[in-house]
Parts: structure tokens; sequence; C-alpha cells
């Protein structure tokens, strides 16, 4: 996490939305410095490639030529990482969240009125990772999306330490955004998590509900939020995890189904 006080166009900008208090920049995510590897190979590659020919033995050298014009394909696809990602910043603050990029403009997202979603795939096997995907919508009501992968990968667009910013997203969403859908909700009024719906007295998605009190626990896995019946297991309702303010609906959830001890 770096601790680094924002650019004056993003604490501008900050201040105008009433962020507050700045708390943490997460900055693009950059390919390791393989330039001396990469270097050194292509020079090896060439100079046995020169003896090579040299000796008359051409169909020998095609195989450090192979490897010369691999090393020089990994760095510059390394470089143009690297400078894609140039000056691709995240700063998080008290009420909300800031992304620019280089010579672009400043993106703001404010707790209290974003939608966020979350995807997270976890790819399994050798060399296992897993993808970060969380989309906002910015004060200006655009879709706003950021990326990451835990193995460190860089490309386009990626940010640094998902494991650190994506829970803390989360959090801070939730606190911005639960006490008004909790005191909506008991005030009579239905409060829409895109197509799943709350209301005191059920939850349903379209025109499928059930009532609270039938349900006994709520589940997220394999993608699918899964609300149960008290003691059978058998699944009332189930839908896809990546509904807007997902930790919104649970926290709702929570509240709202009967408490069995």
């Amino acid at each position: 996490m770096a601790e680094r006080t924002p650019p004056a166009g993003v604490a501008e900008a900050a201040a105008r939305h009433g962020l507050g208090a700045h708390r943490a920049t997460h900055l693009g995510a950059q390919p390791p410095d393989n330039s001396g590897c990469c270097l050194g190979v292509v020079a090896v590659s060439a100079v046995i490639a020169v003896v090579l020919f040299a000796v008359g033995s051409a169909g020998v050298a095609l195989v450090p030529l192979a490897l010369l014009l691999l090393a020089l394909l990994s760095l510059a696809i390394d470089r143009s990482t690297g400078r894609r990602n140039t000056g691709l910043r995240m700063d998080r603050f008290e009420h909300g969240l800031t992304v620019t990029r280089a010579d672009g403009p400043v993106r703001v997202v404010r707790y209290a009125d974003t939608e966020l979603r979350q995807v997270i795939i976890r790819h399994t096997g050798v060399g296992g990772y897993t993808d970060y995907h969380y989309t906002l919508v910015d004060v200006d009501g655009a879709e706003l999306e950021l990326r990451a992968r835990s193995d460190g990968v860089a490309a386009r667009g990626r940010f640094t330490e998902p494991k650190v910013w994506g829970p803390e997203l989360q959090q801070d969403v939730t606190a911005a955004q639960f006490p008004k859908a909790l005191a909506a909700v008991r005030s009579g009024r239905r409060v829409a998590f895109g197509s799943v719906w709350v209301t005191a007295d059920a939850v349903g998605i379209r025109d499928r509900s059930v009532p609270w009190s039938q349900v006994g626990e709520v589940r997220v896995a394999n993608g699918q939020v899964r609300l149960t019946g008290g003691g059978s297991g058998r699944a009332l309702l189930a839908f896809g995890a990546s509904l807007p303010n997902l930790y919104v609906f649970l926290d709702l959830a929570d509240e709202l189904r009967p408490r069995r001890g």
C-alpha cells in the first residue's frame, strides 16, 4: 500500500465531493524488471547465431535466433505494459475514492451513492491465480472498473494489492449505505439490488419471493447467494452473487431473517 500525498488535482476533486481524509494510494501493476535477463539472452543468442552462421551451420543458428526474438518480444511487452499503467492510481478516502490515469480526468466515486459489483474468479491448478473485478458507478453516473490479479501479473488497467483494497472497499460502501437501506425497509419501502428486492416481510427476485419468516440461512458460495429454509437446507431462493452492493444485501438479510438460537 502506497502512503502518498495525492496530487493537487486529486485532492481538489476529493474536497469538492466531500470525500474526507485521505487513507491510502494503490498504483497500477508493473511487470517485473526482466530487462537485464532479456538483454543477456539477446547478447548471448546473437553471438551464438553469428558463430554458427560463420561456420556454415545456418540451420542450427535458427535456434538462438528464435531465442533472441522471444527475448526481444518479452522486453517489448513488459515495457509497453509498464507505459500503459504509468500514472494509474487509486486514492481511497474516508467517504469515497478517486481513480486517475496518465493525462486523464479524475474519476470520483462516493461510497454513499455508488453501486458496487464484484466478480472474483479463482483459477486452480499449477500456477493458479485469482482474478478480481470490481465495477462501481461514479458521481457522473458512469461505470468505473477496478481490476487486479493475485499473482501480480501486469496488464493494462490492473492495480496492485487487491486483497487489501477489495475487502476494505466493500466495508466502506456497506458502512455508508446499510443504515439508509435498513431505515427504508423499516419505513415500509422496497429496496432493490438489481433484480433482487427486499422489504421488511419478504425477499424476492423479480416476481418470485419468500417471506423472511421462512429463511433460515443465507450463504454465498460458488458465485451464488442461496437462501435456505430453517433446518432443511433446501434452497428457497438463489441468484448470482454479482448483484450490486452485495454486502449491504447480506447485512439486511442478517437483520431481517428470524433469529434462531
